[in-house]
Parts: C-alpha cells; structure tokens; sequence
C-alpha cells in the first residue's frame, strides 16, 4: 500500500506521510492532523483561531536560550492577530494549548516539560491543554489549589464546544470520540489490572470483555432518543465522589449480562467483581472513547 501524503484542515497540502518507516503505525503529522479535525468537525473550532506548531515563549531557562512550544493553539482573535503579537501577548490570547505526540513513548515529558509548564504560564485561568496520541486523548485545565496554580486532568470528551465554557457536567454518548489505536488503549486496560494485582492472564482477559461488553451496552442505552437521561453515560464517575458510582455500576453490568446471555463463561458467580478502586481507573481510562466504529448516532434501531 502506497504512504499516502497528509492535507492538514489548517496548513493545507503537506510534504508528510500519514505512516512513519515501518509502514504500520501513524506519524506524529497525522496524529497532529486527527486532533485538528476533533477540534473543527466535534467541537466547531473556527479554523481562523487555530495555529500549528507556535512558539509560545522565547528566552526561557539554560541561559535563555530554550522555548516553549505549542503543537497546536487556539486563540480568543484569529491567529492573522495573534502572530503579529509578541509569543508573551499571544500567550494571553491562548485559549486552549495541545501537545501532540505520535505515541505514548514521550508523554510524561512532553506534559510535564512542554504542556504544563505552557499551562501554568498563561495569565488566564480559562486556558485549557490537551495531551494527544495513538492512544491518550487527555484535557488539563487549571485549579486554584490554595495560593498556587494546579493542573487538573480529565478527558478530551469534556472539552466544550467552541463557545460553552468548561463544567463538571457529565459525559453524554454525542461527546465521546474513537480511539485512533484501540489495540493499544485495551492493552493499557491489561495494564491496569496488571499493576493493580490481576496476575491471571485469563481473568484479565475475561474482565477487559466484561469492561468492552457493558461500555457497548451503556453507549446503547444513552444513545437511544427515549432514554430519559440525555445521553448521559452510566459507566463514569461524576462529580463530588459519586457516592452512587458501583450502584450504577452494577445495573449497567447486569443489563449487559441479559443482553449477552449465551456467553455463559463471563457472567459466572465465579467471577467476582474488579476491587473498587482497580475498577475506578479502569473506567477513567476508557470513559472518553466510543466503543462503536463507525459512531453510530442516536436513533431507534437497535441490534
């Protein structure tokens, strides 16, 4: 198969591939690319706000001579004004700074040294970042944690549309957005579970399943247009420690449980239920994705 040539929605025609040398797996231009089309065709960003690759401060650290830099910026004026300011004038312009990487092999270091730092610096406290990869979609939006500034993570499905402001309201089914590795997002779920204490690998596999089966089940139901919640997801941990969070938990299983029925091997009373806590990350890894490809929208036909 031939490696395609990438066309950015900002920048146009580019001389980048969509696939790095082994053929296999996406360049850091086209994971660049997929977040651009999240912001302009989910979130209805106007494409005369965003810019690409923006230094976002001059002349910092190791004797002045380092920057900070932006994979993707969205100002509050369009981006004709924002270049003719200084990088420090832009940066109080800066409504949402991104980091994109084309695997998660540099994250920690790009968040911690590239996004974060950029976060911190700019004067408004509005100002959002997202980490973006193969397989982590990540929003960072700053918190006042006593008298410093924190930064606090979520994910991407919370970003507002261009326009809304940044809430604690719930994940609705229309918000969520495909895994662009999905490979690589279960194998993170294995992961988890490995590091909380789940050595067996069968049970892993059994409890990723279970995880894969009730999400579909949960995006089902809030995607049906006579569901009284809105699109709400169950599978999600709301605000102000959820004290309803396993109750719901439970419900969303048991319904995948009916709806699965012939597969008699994973709903046993054998397989008891993931600790509290394990299952808590479990779902805050996966709650931004979409289960179904292509996305279905709500409607009335059901499988």
């Amino acid at each position: 198969m031939n490696n395609i040539l990438l066309t950015c929605p900002i920048r146009g025609e580019l001389t980048a591939t969509a696939l790095a040398s082994d053929g296999l797996t996406p360049t850091e231009e086209a994971m660049r690319i997929d977040l651009l089309e999240f912001l302009i065709d989910k979130r209805g960003y106007p494409k005369s706000r965003i810019d690409v690759e923006t230094v976002v401060l001059k002349n910092i650290g190791n004797a002045g001579r380092n920057s900070l830099r932006a994979d993707v910026i969205v100002y509050d004026v369009d981006k004709s004004s924002a270049r003719a300011m200084t990088p420090e004038d832009r940066l109080s312009h800066a409504l949402l700074i991104a980091e994109v990487k084309r695997d998660g092999k540099h994250k920690k270091s790009a968040i911690s040294h590239q996004l974060v730092p950029a976060l911190i610096l700019a004067p408004s406290m509005q100002t959002l970042g997202i980490y973006w990869d193969d397989e982590d979609r990540i929003l960072y939006r700053k918190v006042l944690a006593g008298n410093k500034i924190d930064v606090e993570e979520s994910t991407v499905a919370k970003l507002p549309k261009w326009g809304l402001s940044m809430t604690g309201n719930p994940i609705t089914y229309e918000q969520l957005s495909s895994p662009k590795n999905l490979f690589k997002t279960l194998t993170g779920l294995a992961d988890i579970m490995r590091s909380g204490g789940v050595e067996d690998k069968r049970l892993r596999y059994v409890e990723t399943v279970k995880l894969l089966l009730a999400r579909y089940t949960d995006e089902k139901t809030a995607s049906d247009p006579g569901h009284p919640g809105d699109g709400i997801l169950d599978l999600q941990i709301m605000p102000d420690g959820d004290p309803n969070f396993r109750q719901r938990v439970d419900e969303v299983y048991k319904r995948s449980a009916a709806r699965y029925s012939k597969a008699k091997t994973l709903f046993t009373k054998k397989n008891r239920p993931l600790p509290m806590r394990l299952s808590n990350s479990l779902y805050k890894r996966f709650k931004g994705f979409d289960s179904q490809t292509p996305k279905r929208k709500r409607s009335n036909k059901s499988l």
